[in-house]
């Protein structure tokens, strides 16, 4: 007679928990990008920021010369 023996284990914590870290990974990868966009946005506005503040500087410095001639 043949004897076969068999080994069973549940794998449905283990299946939960890679199916959480796939969602995780793609919640982080979104996320990522969205910090991405928002820095491309941040810089724009700092340039234009140093920009204005050059063009009042420019102003101020012409003001007062005006001022004082």
């Amino acid at each position: 007679p043949a004897r076969f023996e068999a080994i069973t284990q549940d794998i449905t914590k283990r299946k939960v928990a890679e199916g959480e870290l796939i969602a995780s990974r793609e919640a982080l990868a979104h996320r990522s990008r969205q910090v991405e966009q928002l820095n491309v946005e941040l810089e724009g506005r700092a340039i234009e920021a140093e920009a204005s503040a050059r063009a009042k500087d420019a102003f101020l410095r012409n003001m007062s010369h005006e001022l004082r001639t």
